[in-house]
């Protein structure tokens, strides 16, 4: 009962506060029109067109565009945040592009979200802090955007997906997905950390041509230098963030991307970031990229710096590099050798 009365005062409170919201209401100053009925609409030059409505307990989003990003200090200025005690659902149709920072953040009673999976989430707040017992996010199909980072690196809705369930992987959310190509990817991208990824269909096969599932998994090992570190080197394909993929791009120059590495060196149990002189490494190529003559490097990031390592040997399987850094992020790129006449 008391759930009643709260849900009902709470669209009450709505209906009386609307001309609030036909103001300059996110971080990039869009600014809502209140359309009468528990609906309102977003429209820019840019082709924007954008509708929510609150029907009972579930909040439609539907139209072309992005929904915008909202800073903490303005949640309220969100058209349905007076009415966020009221949403148990979100369902938001094709179409929609992206899903600003913190755009559907603390509907604390939510606990089914439904988007199409070639929707992009801006960061890991876009449905922050749903219903506490659990939330579903449904991810529908198996098509997927892409953007390309520095117009080099493919950045997909997926990665962005996977980067959102990084973020919120503590055992409240379920990422349901269309099948287990889509599930293998998530996997695979996420290095395998997340917890609650389910394929909804056992026996649907529909994968994507234009995203094939790629292999990248890869080892690395010691090959010379000081090696009175007897350690154990973990090595983990993961999507990276925007800004990883944006310094990447910057200094990989003509070369190809191929995928980025997490390397950690242990050392009973204990990471080491830096060893007392260079120490030579190998890492295999995966089979994917394997060519005749094609050249690796790698670009590592971390430390506060960012090296590009040129493979030290001449076999097409390997890439040998030598660093004192030896755990931080790794991407491989390559380029192919001049084909002479």
């Amino acid at each position: 009962m008391k759930k009643i009365i709260l849900s009902f005062l709470t669209l009450l409170f709505v209906l009386l506060c609307v001309p609030a919201f036909d103001t300059s209401a996110a971080e990039d100053n869009a600014v809502w029109n209140y359309d009468g009925g528990n609906t309102w609409s977003l429209k820019r030059d840019d082709g924007t067109d954008i509708t929510v409505k609150l029907i009972g307990k579930v909040l439609h989003v539907q139209g072309t565009g992005a929904v915008p990003s909202y800073t903490p200090e303005s949640l309220g200025l969100r058209p349905w945040h007076v009415a966020k005690n009221s949403i148990y659902e979100v369902l938001i149709y094709d179409g929609i592009t992206e899903i600003g920072s913190r755009a559907f953040s603390d509907l604390n009673y939510c606990e089914k979200i439904t988007l199409s999976a070639n929707t992009f989430l801006k960061d890991g707040t876009v449905f922050a802090g749903a219903r506490d017992e659990g939330c579903r996010i449904n991810f529908l199909g198996t098509n997927m955007a892409t953007e390309l980072i520095g117009g080099k690196i493919p950045y997909t809705s997926l990665d962005s997906i996977v980067h959102f369930a990084l973020a919120n992987n503590n055992g409240k959310y379920y990422y349901i997905f269309a099948n287990h190509y889509m599930k293998r990817m998530v996997d695979s991208k996420s290095g395998g950390k997340l917890v609650n990824v389910i394929a909804s269909d056992d026996y649907d096969t529909t994968t994507n041509a234009s995203y094939p599932f790629i292999d990248n998994t890869t080892k690395v090992k010691k090959v010379a230098g000081d090696l009175h570190y007897l350690t154990a080197i973990s090595t983990q394909s993961n999507i990276q963030g925007k800004s990883a993929l944006e310094i990447f791009a910057l200094v990989m120059g003509d070369n190809q991307y191929a995928c980025a590495y997490n390397v950690s060196l242990n050392l009973n149990d204990k990471v080491i970031k830096k060893t007392d002189t260079p120490v030579t490494y190998s890492m295999e190529i995966p089979n994917a990229y394997k060519f005749p003559g094609r050249q690796f490097s790698l670009i590592q990031l971390g430390a506060g710096t960012v090296n590009t390592l040129v493979d030290e040997d001449t076999d097409d399987n390997t890439i040998t590099f030598t660093t004192d850094y030896p755990s931080t992020v790794y991407a491989l790129v390559y380029h192919d050798a001049a084909i002479q006449p």
